[in-house]
């Protein structure tokens, strides 16, 4: 039986409502892996394009990128190259700007792009617009809007290239974790309570450059971090070859290590996998049905799960929706766990999400093509071209890449 709820809390569909596809269980690229089982659904989506007037005479590619849920009822997309940060209420879809972009942060940055990913943290019960190339990130409280701006030494920042592509915060410590992108190799921890630089790595130290090696100057390595539930962030690889995982908790307070002891290479692919692509991932989510990291797939040609206790990698070689092509890139970006599935977000332009059953047994690890009802008819691709997603507990919000439509 097929458990999935619409908005309202209703079942969306049933045993005997849901299309049906042969079930034809398809092996992996290695042979070790999970076979997978190939559903159709379908999920009620709602459409929230009531953009600020900001937005009027502006249609820019990567306006945003990803989102974040500030758990009092709205979603602030992160502004890539949009004009003005936006805020979504999950429940009307009334969309507003109350907060102001900082001064020399929109247009100074057109070409690439301001902000990348955001989180909340709840030590100080904020909003985090985590910077691409602007030299601060912005803190933001979703009750009173007033925000601050931290600026991040220039030791780590770099105007012309991206600094940074993605964050994460570790719940234990409480800091938040900067991405390292192009041009920048230090790996840096942000503390809440002040806005300054906590901890730094310098990557390209602890990973020699070397066509073989995963860091180096010139390149955007990794796109997004993910943390796991054991104190480790994982660094999801795009023109890197490999996974690194890294340890979040500060050697003074819990795990006693060298520096160079928190750092783990993970370079188990599966037989078969062609690590040798760029922009292999674009992001990813940890699932803790079976504590892994999934990793989400733009030129690469497999879905790839790696265990967080034992590092072992499985992958997935087939994608149930026919409009996606395996060879081709910008397959998607992001991916979202609900408790129950792993959503894949699209971002070639199809109007289906792909969402995977997290299952270690044998052949249970179902992968099903959504089909999102509700969707207007449109032959514009830009419309369905998503940057990441958002879970706010019940529904999944998807962040549109460019001002096109917030999908609920």
């Amino acid at each position: 039986l097929l458990d999935v709820l619409n908005s309202t809390g209703t079942p969306a569909i049933n045993a005997t409502s849901a299309v049906l596809q042969p079930l034809v269980a398809i092996p992996a690229v290695n042979a070790n892996a999970t076979a997978a089982v190939h559903l159709q659904v379908s999920l009620q989506a709602t459409v929230f394009d009531d953009y600020p007037s900001s937005f009027d005479s502006f249609n820019f590619i990567n306006s945003f990128f990803s989102g974040v849920f500030d758990h009092n009822g709205h979603v602030w997309l992160v502004p890539l190259k949009a004009p003005s940060i936006v805020r979504v209420n999950v429940e009307t879809g009334f969309m507003d700007s109350p907060v102001p972009m900082p001064p020399n942060t929109t247009y100074a940055h057109v070409l690439l792009g301001a902000y990348y990913g955001g989180v909340f943290e709840n030590r100080t019960n904020s909003v985090w617009l985590c910077p691409s190339t602007a030299t601060h990130i912005l803190q933001i409280d979703p009750i009173s809007f007033n925000s601050t701006v931290h600026e991040i030494p220039l030791e780590y920042s770099n105007t012309t290239h991206i600094s940074f592509a993605g964050c994460t915060y570790d719940p234990v410590v409480g800091q938040i974790w900067l991405n390292p992108f192009h041009n920048q190799n230090k790996l840096i921890a942000i503390d809440p309570t002040t806005g300054t630089v906590s901890e730094s790595h310098d990557m390209a130290a602890t990973f020699p450059q070397g066509t073989q090696k995963p860091w180096g100057v010139g390149s955007g390595w990794s796109t997004g971090i993910v943390a796991d539930t054991l104190g480790y962030g994982w660094l999801i690889p795009s023109h890197a070859r490999d996974l690194i995982r890294f340890d979040m908790l500060q050697s003074t307070y819990k795990r006693e290590r060298p520096l160079d002891e928190r750092f783990t290479l993970v370079d188990g692919w599966p037989e078969g996998f062609d690590g040798s692509k760029t922009q292999l991932f674009n992001g990813g989510c940890l699932d803790t049905i079976t504590d892994s990291i999934w990793l989400s797939p733009v030129s690469a040609q497999a879905v790839i799960k790696v265990n967080v206790f034992n590092l072992a990698m499985t992958a997935f070689t087939v994608f149930p929706d026919p409009t996606i092509d395996i060879n081709a890139g910008g397959k998607f970006r992001g991916a979202i766990f609900d408790g129950a599935f792993v959503y894949f977000i699209p971002s070639s332009g199809s109007r289906n999400l792909v969402r995977a059953t997290p299952s270690d047994h044998g052949n249970k690890t179902h992968f099903q093509t959504v089909q999102m009802d509700g969707l207007p008819p449109s032959n514009d691709t830009d419309d369905w071209h998503f940057h990441g997603g958002v879970f706010t507990g019940t529904e999944i919000i998807l962040v549109p890449a460019r001002n096109k439509p917030v999908v609920r």
